[in-house]
């Protein structure tokens, strides 16, 4: 909507000045500072929100699902992946649901925690890997625009919400975003991620596939965790012989149209690279085909919490009766020990701190990852679990808050 000028009927100076014939002479700086004033006002009005670059798309959303359930989930997602120094209040501001179509949109209450948000693509919701991405008016040059000259904002602790190993399929736009053409039909997923990683971690990975066989057409986008590494993994990949195929690797922004593309757009299985008939070119190159694990080098070592917090499990009114919180501590116990070997299940009662969240400690780090990744998303007394990690230095010392 356009800016509009100062109105006399509504402005006593104006008005004065337009009664005595001197609205011609009305100082332009007068005019100018009292149009940014509007300005200022309307930008407090509205909180100095951000809408369009607030939001953020969420696909594949459970049928039955209510707004409500939804915003209180990425609240306390985003509250358990931000940590302690997060600030205080809901993240959610508001939720958009269209459950026929099984989609929503949300808004945040900042542009920063939607960008933090975008990491949280196949977090499970009820069951269910929810697809995170942006809208599609989504402005980016608006967005950079915005943050010009400011540092991104801190990652999400992944880890934390039992995530740390998933791989987007929403690749950002930007200079780190890489396509690749020339991948044989008959790859799977899990062979396109080792492939690509024998340059480094991946960050994201979309690999588009056909509908009636689920064959990849050829094609991919991805982006590496480490940014510092997208020329290097051009200069390893690009010209890469795969079978009968040789890889195309550039950056998405600088990808030129060519007919294996058009071919891969259109539907077809078509590559140029290995005829029309994909199938009938085996692929001798072990990088391809061989034992997938032959391509990752070690992983790294990490120092993980053998401790596991969980929320939206139990309320106050459920803990105040001794025996259904002997049966409540019980059953968690019984289900989380599927995961690992439990040393102590601890919940605290009413009056005492932390109270509404569910401790368990596990022998080994191993057992508590197992147990975020197989709790996290499911519903507990029909309300959705968040599963993470707690920092066993609090855990020792009994701050539980």
């Amino acid at each position: 909507m356009w800016d509009r000028g100062p109105d006399p009927n509504t402005n006593p100076q104006l008005a004065a000045l337009a009664s005595s014939g001197g609205m011609a002479q009305v100082n332009p700086q007068i005019l100018l500072a009292m149009q940014q004033n509007a300005a200022s006002m309307r930008q407090v009005q509205t909180g100095n929100r951000v809408p369009q670059l607030n939001r953020i798309y969420v696909g594949n959303v459970p049928q039955g699902t209510i707004q409500e359930e939804l915003k209180q989930f990425f609240n306390n997602v985003m509250e358990v992946g931000q940590g302690p120094s997060r600030m205080t209040g809901d993240s959610v501001l508001q939720v958009y649901l269209n459950i026929d179509r099984r989609f929503a949109f949300i808004e945040l209450r900042n542009p920063e925690e939607a960008m933090q948000a975008m990491d949280l693509d196949q977090i499970k919701f009820k069951g269910h890997p929810l697809k995170i991405g942006r809208p599609a008016n989504f402005d980016q040059v608006a967005l950079d625009k915005l943050r010009m000259g400011k540092p991104p904002p801190p990652k999400l602790n992944l880890e934390a919400l039992g995530i740390k190993n998933a791989i987007s399929t929403q690749v950002e736009n930007g200079p780190h975003k890489l396509y690749c053409a020339g991948l044989p039909n008959v790859l799977k997923d899990e062979q396109v991620k080792q492939l690509f990683e024998t340059q480094g971690k991946l960050k994201a990975l979309y690999l588009p596939k056909d509908p009636q066989t689920d064959l990849c057409r050829g094609w991919a986008f991805f982006q590496y965790q480490d940014d510092n590494i997208t020329d290097a993994a051009i200069a390893g990949l690009d010209g890469l012989v795969v079978g009968d195929a040789k890889l195309q690797v550039r950056r998405a922004e600088n990808k030129a149209p060519d007919s294996m593309n058009a071919a891969a757009l259109g539907g077809g299985l078509v590559n140029p690279l290995l005829g029309a008939n994909p199938l009938a070119n085996p692929l001798a190159n072990p990088l391809a085909l061989g034992n997938p694990l032959a391509l990752l080098g070690a992983a790294p070592a990490i120092n993980m919490s053998k401790v596991v917090e969980l929320l939206q499990m139990v309320t106050e009114d459920e803990l105040k009766d001794p025996e259904e919180y002997k049966e409540i501590v019980e059953d968690i116990q019984m289900e989380c020990s599927k995961y690992g070997q439990v040393l102590k299940v601890v919940i605290p009662k009413p009056g005492e701190p932390g109270c509404g969240k569910v401790f368990v400690e596990y022998t080994n780090p191993q057992g508590a990852q197992e147990a975020i990744k197989q709790l996290q998303g499911r519903t507990f007394a029909e309300r959705v679990i968040i599963a993470g990690t707690f920092p066993e230095d609090k855990w020792q010392a009994q701050q539980l808050v």
